[in-house]
């Protein structure tokens, strides 16, 4: 079986913002345009915070990530760049 990109659209109520996610090469990106206008956004990659924001607020994108990724996938995602937020706690429990 091969993997291919698997892609959420969301849409604004009025049809014109639409924001799109995906999951590329282990990474999340997303991707926001305007329908009326020709240029389209480059893909970004989602933070950990932007991750970990979706989960708190349980959007339809967590939702959608948990599905694809599972809830160990999707807390791994969350804490990805957040390591350095604990610093070197083993270290200084080892010191100390």
């Amino acid at each position: 079986m091969t993997l291919c990109s698997m892609v959420l659209r969301v849409e604004a109520e009025n049809g014109l913002l639409v924001e799109e996610y995906r999951i590329l090469d282990r990474e999340i990106q997303a991707r926001e345009f305007q329908l009326n206008g020709a240029v389209h956004a480059e893909w970004r990659t989602l933070s950990a915070a932007e991750l970990t924001n979706h989960v708190m607020k349980r959007t339809v994108v967590s939702y959608w990530l948990q599905k694809r990724l599972g809830w160990r996938g999707l807390l791994r995602a969350c804490v990805a760049d957040q390591s350095a937020l604990f610093g070197d706690a083993e270290s200084e429990r080892r010191a100390a």
